[in-house]
């Protein structure tokens, strides 16, 4: 791959990226506005604090045994459901 190629297409992801943690951000602490003191990683702090590990393998402990499952139990799902396009969203 040339590199203009591959500079491009890396800045698509890191787009892709953005928009999906930002629009991810109203799930994860609907009240974090800028005016508010509302962490949106806060879920992620407390399920480190329960593992007694960081807010990334809080994720990872949260994604890895549900994803497996749910790739079992639905082989043959739309790849447009809302549980597919979480599994992308956690990819990127």
């Amino acid at each position: 791959m040339k590199i203009d190629v591959f500079n491009k297409v890396v800045k698509e992801q890191l787009l892709v990226c953005e928009h999906l943690l930002t629009g991810k951000g109203h799930e994860y602490a609907p009240d974090a506005v800028d005016e508010s003191n509302i962490d949106r990683l806060a879920h992620f702090k407390k399920a480190a604090a329960i593992i007694d590990g960081t807010p990334k393998e809080a994720l990872l402990g949260m994604l890895t045994p549900w994803d497996v499952m749910q790739d079992i139990r639905h082989t043959d799902e739309d790849p447009e459901s809302p549980r597919k396009k979480n599994k992308r969203d956690a990819k990127n």
